[in-house]
């Protein structure tokens, strides 16, 4: 999950993406794909000006993941978990933050309680917005009035959530987000359950293991991957998916995704290249 390697920006590479261009490598799968990443959630970066409306209606920020700065699956960020703590900690987050002003973060993930009966949740510290929504009746939306009740947990100041009750083994959806204008940034989320008091989320504390989890079905995101080869941003990667290779190419008003027609391999050496005409708006892919 954390195994990548990040190569810091280049100002004469950053536009790259934007043009035509070719990537060849050989892959050798040295295991089946796996269905779900254990212990971790999927982070976003977004460069734009935070605004309430997002934090009121969480589903219209999801819907801005194609335009992301950087995304990725992890366990922690640069501290203790989900606790960040300066506008360093969100830039060395991997997630596209690049720079101190003017930006917006959102981490999804299946939270599953261990145990049946009351849970809370709370976000402390805050600078400047924090939320986290819940989704209650697990039907894959969040809702101001799901049919289990209100499903924004609390924010976007600091706030503790109401008691609600969870069933043991049963995943529910959760989204933390957290929004920065000006000056100190700060994200600090918590949660409480029937047996154990107020902990910070971290998906990396073997004491929460179980808890956090990202499937790579559509029930997070539909462009998830259990192995990517590189990726430039949040939409800019080639990736093996249903077991094909596939890019994702931004073309102009919409990212384009092609997949090889026949499957990847598990023991064998294959090679894969991509070719991306950016005039004639094609993207494609072969694997030999």
């Amino acid at each position: 999950v954390d195994k990548f390697i990040r190569i810091p920006s280049s100002y004469s590479m950053d536009s790259l993406h934007e043009e035509s261009y070719s990537f060849s490598a050989w892959v050798r799968l040295e295991e089946e794909p796996q269905t779900v990443a254990l212990d971790s959630v999927y982070g976003m970066g977004f460069l734009m000006t935070p605004n309430d409306s997002y934090f009121n209606d969480i589903e219209s920020l999801i819907a801005l993941e194609p335009q992301a700065a950087g995304a990725r699956i992890m366990q922690a960020g640069p501290r203790q978990g989900l606790y960040f703590n300066g506008d360093n900690d969100f830039k060395n987050a991997g997630i596209g933050i690049n720079r101190n002003d003017y930006y917006m973060t959102l981490f999804l993930t299946m939270f599953t309680p261990e145990e049946s009966g009351l849970h809370q949740f709370r976000c402390t510290d805050k600078d400047d917005r924090a939320t986290i929504w819940l989704d209650l009746d697990q039907d894959g939306i969040f809702e101001a009035s799901g049919d289990k009740g209100f499903e924004k947990m609390g924010g976007n100041n600091n706030f503790t959530s109401s008691p609600i009750n969870l069933d043991a083994n049963q995943s529910y959806k959760m989204a933390i987000a957290h929004g920065e204008w000006g000056g100190g940034s700060r994200l600090r989320p918590w949660f409480l359950t029937p047996t154990v008091d107020w902990r910070v989320m971290d998906p990396s504390d073997p004491a929460q293991q179980g808890f956090f989890k990202v499937p790579f079905d559509t029930s997070i995101s539909s462009s998830l991957s259990p192995y990517q080869f590189y990726q430039h941003g949040a939409n800019e990667k080639a990736f093996v998916g249903g077991g094909q290779y596939g890019v994702t190419h931004y073309l102009p008003g919409q990212p384009v995704t092609a997949h090889s027609s026949l499957p990847l391999p598990y023991a064998q050496w294959k090679h894969i290249f991509v070719n991306v005409d950016d005039s004639a708006g094609e993207v494609k892919v072969y694997m030999d």
